[in-house]
């Protein structure tokens, strides 16, 4: 018998391209954070107010805000 080499597996799932501009969603949190603006409040220019508080939470949690 030959050496397992273990399975090759192949993607069946692929990611899509981001469909949100992540420049956006910084300014957008940016903005909320400045003015003092409630999240149910924030301008849809930017995105979202979901769209933005999950980034935000999401960030905050890897501590990645306190990079930027």
């Amino acid at each position: 018998m030959g050496k397992y080499t273990g399975f090759s597996r192949k993607k069946k799932y692929s990611r899509s391209p981001r469909q949100i501009d992540l420049r956006q969603i910084l300014n957008g949190i940016s903005f909320l954070v400045r003015t003092g603006c409630q999240w149910r409040n924030a301008n849809e220019k930017y995105e979202k107010m979901a769209t933005l508080y999950e980034y935000f939470s999401k960030w905050k949690k890897d501590q990645n805000l306190d990079k930027i």
